[in-house]
């Protein structure tokens, strides 16, 4: 469901003469998701390693509860 903070959107367009409805949802970071993707600081060693192990290249981290962590994004002819 959406919230004032983040709320849903959805857009009727044209595209190559056909009606496309488009829709776009935040994905706020949730407390669960800060204990991986939390301020550096406060990530707890063993996470820290983890994290470089399987993501080197990743910097998805600072972030706190709220904040929008990425999206999710449909498209469907009508």
């Amino acid at each position: 469901a959406s919230d004032a903070k983040h709320p849903d959107r959805m857009t009727v367009v044209d595209e190559g003469g056909r009606r496309i409805l488009r829709y776009a949802k935040a994905l706020p970071t949730q407390g669960l998701c800060v204990q991986c993707h939390g301020p550096e600081a406060a990530l707890p060693p063993e996470v820290k390693s983890k994290l470089r192990a399987l993501y080197p290249q990743d910097r998805a981290v600072g972030y706190t509860p709220g904040q929008v962590r990425g999206g999710l994004f449909l498209k469907k002819a009508l």
